[in-house]
């Protein structure tokens, strides 16, 4: 039980924070290319 919410925690955490830092430095290039 402890493993699975564990797992099921560091997932959504990912999935999460994951697509919040993509954009991020996507951004940055392109404010520093203008």
């Amino acid at each position: 039980m402890t493993l699975s919410l564990l797992l099921a925690f560091l997932g959504t955490a990912f999935l999460v924070l994951f697509p919040l830092c993509l954009p991020l430095p996507r951004r940055a290039h392109r404010v520093r290319i203008d």
